[in-house]
């Protein structure tokens, strides 16, 4: 058995985060891998209200920053990170379609930063392969 988890578009992540915010919620973002949480998220928060912000947060050399920022996808990666799984490069089915509003680069440092700041601060334990 295949989850094929790049072209599944079942989506349920956003009906959980309009639920559990009551629909008070002005924004999304996150990285993508597979780009299912972003295009899934932005898919269903945008069919409730069109005026929430849907954002890519990528580190450096992410095909899918380039591609929100430029709308052309870039045959060339400019550059690389220790974030396992995220930067994708290609428009997987996930994605393809998706309105986001915007993308922001993520530098390793800061994923780095932002990690122990979790765990040392808030007391989450987030891996950095995940970030």
């Amino acid at each position: 058995m295949w989850g094929n988890q790049f072209d599944n578009t079942a989506k349920s992540t956003g009906p959980e985060i309009w639920d559990q915010t009551e629909g008070k919620v002005n924004g999304f973002t996150c990285s993508t891998g597979t780009g299912g949480s972003l295009g899934g998220v932005s898919d269903f928060l945008k069919g409730k209200r069109k005026s929430i912000q849907i954002w890519a947060a990528d580190p450096p050399g992410s095909v899918i920053y380039d591609f929100i920022k430029t709308g052309v996808i870039s045959t060339e990666r400019k550059g690389s990170s220790v974030t396992e799984g995220i930067g994708e490069g290609r428009i997987t089915d996930n994605l393809s379609g998706s309105e986001i509003d915007d993308a922001v680069r993520v530098e390793d440092e800061g994923s780095i930063a932002m990690l122990f700041h979790l765990l040392y601060e808030e007391g989450l334990f987030v891996d950095y392969r995940l970030l």
